[in-house]
């Protein structure tokens, strides 16, 4: 393989760049990583590489860590860290990832709040840096973060049953299970475990029994399903309990991709948590194939799963329900979330990040999807033909660290048989962003 450069004043192409060992018909020309300069990718005999001229840019370095979030229904606040050498940042604005941004505004601070937004919808962002006395005096554009504007979250009820406290709140809450130290019961107690009850409510479980008569429970530091943050609100609820016990899973715990531990708030009868039909697990046709006491905690029981690697940030949140298990004292597993608890997965970097089925084959499939899975809590995946048209853009931003998409383009098209290259940018689950990963799958027919 040669790569030429047309030298104008000699009227002649000057070879730049020769490999050995590359023979393709096919190559794609573009700048996948946006840093201004296009890589050359061309299939080699038994992978596809990237090329890229190193040219030192000469401007200030990009601004890291752009953060962003939907403050109320009409205001957005960003963050980002100090570029050495910068006066002043400039805001850029969007509609789309796709369509482009324009200049909206510029700051000397690393914090900027946008006041004109509607409610109800989606805004992008980017950022640059800017210092005068570099040759080139403004960055290249940082990565995006992309903003739903709605009202701030706010804890609606606290009820009390069956030993649980269930929480409802005004907007949806994320598929990943919050740390439990988020939540705090009369002021000093933290619940023991916390579960995903629906789209707009937790189930939180104590390891004391809570007191007879009113009681008060707020959030602080928890963030919605839009990653803003939740108001701090208070609210009560009353207790009125007898002293017959409730029996109900206390925590749930994945110990290995084929293990989990499960927690009871009281010992664990072993005739009835050894029957394996107790046991459901879903999605991926999971079936329990063990269950053995922890001979030291009677409460524990560990479960074995025939996940084959299933279980991990698939794009699927996991949920376990439990029927006709018994405590030694003979109290029945309550119905409903306390005998239900649920699992969620992402990643904290892309190194794992992968496509199933690949190669996905049109003809022997029962649904048209492929799923991009071992992702970070926000990713951003952009689908390209091997002539570098973009396919698609594929968004993940529900915390269960996947994305499935249909096969068609952005205009609703089924897309055809063929190799298709995709890059993904994601952040972890501090807001930071990782290292960007490129790779490649396949559609047969």
């Amino acid at each position: 393989m040669y790569i030429v450069k047309y030298n104008q004043s000699a009227n002649k192409f000057d070879p730049v760049f020769f490999k050995e060992g590359i023979n393709s018909y096919n190559s794609i020309t573009y700048d996948f990583d946006n840093n201004g300069i296009k890589e050359v990718g061309v299939n080699s005999a038994d992978s596809l590489i990237f090329l890229e001229k190193n040219i030192p840019f000469a401007g200030p370095q990009t601004p890291a860590g752009l953060k962003g979030y939907s403050l109320d229904s009409n205001s957005v606040s960003l963050s980002f860290q100090n570029v050495t050498g910068a006066q002043y940042y400039k805001i850029y604005k969007g509609n789309s990832d796709s369509t482009g941004y324009i200049v909206y505004d510029s700051t000397s601070s690393l914090n900027y709040t946008d006041n004109s937004v509607s409610n109800k919808r989606d805004y992008y962002y980017k950022v640059s840096a800017v210092d005068t006395t570099r040759p080139a005096k403004e960055s290249i554009l940082s990565g995006f973060t992309k903003v739903f504007v709605h009202n701030m979250s706010r804890l609606l009820s606290a009820v009390y049953g069956k030993g649980s406290v269930f929480l409802k709140f005004s907007e949806k809450i994320p598929v990943v299970i919050p740390n439990p130290e988020l939540f705090i019961l009369n002021g000093n107690i933290i619940p023991n475990s916390v579960a995903i009850k629906s789209n707009y409510e937790y189930s939180l479980s104590f390891k004391d029994k809570i007191i007879n008569g009113m009681n008060s429970i707020k959030v602080k530091g928890l963030f919605d399903f839009y990653s803003s943050p939740v108001d701090t609100n208070i609210v009560s609820f009353n207790v009125q309990e007898s002293d017959s016990s409730s029996f109900y899973i206390s925590s749930l715990k994945l110990v290995s991709s084929d293990l989990l531990s499960v927690e009871f708030n009281e010992n664990v009868d072993t005739v009835s948590a050894y029957n394996l039909s107790n046991y459901v697990i879903e999605p991926f046709n999971l079936k329990v194939i063990s269950a053995v006491r922890d001979n030291s905690n009677k409460k524990i029981l560990y479960i074995g799963v025939n996940s084959k690697g299933n279980i991990g940030a698939s794009g699927k949140t996991y949920f376990i329900r439990l029927n006709n298990i018994f405590s030694e004292s003979g109290a029945k597993i309550v119905n409903g979330s306390g005998s239900m608890f649920s699992l969620s997965f992402v990643k904290e970097d892309l190194s794992g990040i992968a496509v199933y089925p690949n190669p996905f084959s049109k003809s022997k499939a029962t649904k048209q999807l492929v799923t991009f899975a071992n992702l970070t809590k926000l990713a951003k995946i952009y689908v390209y033909s091997l002539t570098g048209a973009m396919i698609i853009e594929l968004t993940e931003n529900d915390g269960n660290g996947g994305v499935e998409w249909d096969l068609r383009d952005s205009k609703g098209n089924e897309v055809p048989s063929g190799i298709y290259i995709y890059k993904v940018e994601g952040k972890n689950s501090q807001g930071l962003e990782v290292e960007s990963k490129m790779s490649k799958f396949a559609v047969v027919k």
